[in-house]
């Protein structure tokens, strides 16, 4: 969704998962297609055409790689922006209803034009209360680790914000480009949010979800 809200702005551009460029091609390969983005743009193919154009990368794999790939990106100097959920048991949640949807469709995401404003017709999911909480566990550690990583790895600025800042209105988003210096403009993503935030309307066996979840340490993530 960021990716493509940062795309929406004319003096930008994000791109998706580089990362799976490093896992194919090995180090060596990534390191001489970091050269051609950030130092010859011209032999990329941008979707538009930009003067002085704001190159951004959005993954979710680069922890996977920290020692090879943070002294890659801090040779051009990045500035870092640390995106994360404040209420991972409705990430994890989230995580379920995406994999149900690429199982229909083999698409993670749905854009406005194929949703068709059907999301309140979509079915509920049952949810393992047991394996949703181990989802859970996974997903805190996970965060702590790429906290661990960036305070080890990163040089130079590192901005933190949350999902929920970024789709609660246009503060978030403005300080993201703020932050990037790229000016205001009001943008919005061609992706459809697919969830409710009442995961009542998600699960369809949420008290007993919910009544497993407050005998937890994860309780506060039901209020």
């Amino acid at each position: 969704m960021l990716t493509d809200l940062i795309r929406a702005h004319p003096r930008a551009y994000g791109f998706a998962e580089p990362i799976e460029g490093f896992v194919r091609g090995g180090k060596a390969a990534f390191s001489e297609w970091l050269d051609d983005y950030f130092l010859l743009p011209s032999v990329i193919e941008y979707p538009h055409e930009v003067p002085d154009p704001a190159l951004m990368f959005m993954t979710t794999k680069i922890y996977r790689h920290d020692t090879d790939l943070f002294p890659m990106f801090n040779r051009y100097g990045v500035k870092y922006l640390r995106l994360y959920r404040e209420n991972v048991l409705k990430q994890a949640v989230s995580d379920l209803v995406a994999r149900k949807l690429f199982s229909e469709n083999r698409n993670f995401n749905l854009e406005r034009s194929e949703d068709g404003g059907n999301r309140a017709r979509r079915e509920k999911i049952r949810v393992d209360p047991g394996a949703l909480l181990a989802k859970v566990e996974r997903y805190q550690k996970a965060e702590q680790l790429v906290d661990d990583m960036i305070a080890t790895y990163a040089e130079g600025a590192v901005m933190s914000i949350s999902y929920e800042q970024l789709v609660s209105g246009e503060i978030g988003l403005r300080k993201v480009f703020e932050y990037f210096d790229l000016e205001w403009v009001s943008v919005s993503s061609r992706h459809v949010k697919v969830n409710s935030d009442d995961l009542s309307e998600v699960i369809d066996n949420f008290d007993e979800v919910v009544d497993v979840v407050r005998r937890t340490r994860f309780a506060h993530f039901c209020d």
